[in-house]
């Protein structure tokens, strides 16, 4: 009876340092809601959500991201990395499930699917472009992919330059819950196709 208690014990000691230990740092703002995929602030014909991911601001009509549009290269604002657009690193901390929501919120402006970074996405970055992996620390953010019961990946790592061991292993389990930074990605075949 002893050994249950104490493994019992131990287990949620385990389980609540692995998930507190990744939530975002305290100068991170958090937002407890998503962003409505309508709302367009400065009336320029820009939603919100999408001028805070291409790094423009949504109360600014002046800055809108209306750049040209030309087959093979990302929207305004997004990373082109082979064939993957990459969104900036969100600007706040927030739930998986909002995170979620905010990629896919831009799926109508844009005419393609977005999702939030996965594993496979983050790998494939490392991997193919190892000077650019201290560009997208994983640490404190949500690598999409929900693995269990209440549990999205997330990075526990933070990756600091292109030999970095960690870029092979950065991702741990965190409850959905938490707050964190997130990046949107969308595949620029689909995005080419749809525009």
């Amino acid at each position: 009876m002893v050994y249950r208690v104490l493994l019992l014990m131990l287990s949620v000691l385990l389980l609540s340092s692995a998930c507190s230990e990744s939530d975002a740092p305290d100068d991170v703002p958090v937002m407890d809601e998503p962003i409505d995929p309508k709302k367009d602030t400065d009336a320029d014909g820009v939603p919100d959500l999408v001028e805070m991911f291409a790094g423009t601001s949504p109360s600014d009509p002046a800055e809108a991201p209306k750049a040209p549009r030309t087959k093979g290269n990302c929207p305004t604002g997004w990373s082109k990395r082979e064939m993957l657009c990459w969104s900036n690193l969100s600007s706040y901390a927030t739930r998986y499930y909002y995170a979620s929501l905010n990629c896919r919120g831009m799926v109508d402006y844009y005419k393609a699917p977005i999702r939030v970074a996965n594993y496979e996405d983050l790998s494939y970055l490392y991997i193919s472009f190892p000077n650019l992996a201290a560009s997208y620390n994983p640490r404190y953010s949500w690598i999409g992919n929900i693995v269990a019961d209440d549990k999205v990946l997330c990075g526990n790592k933070s990756i600091t330059s292109s030999t970095d061991p960690d870029r092979y292993n950065f991702e741990g389990r965190c409850n959905k819950t938490n707050s964190k930074r997130f990046w949107c990605v969308m595949d620029l075949g689909v995005y080419d196709a749809a525009n």
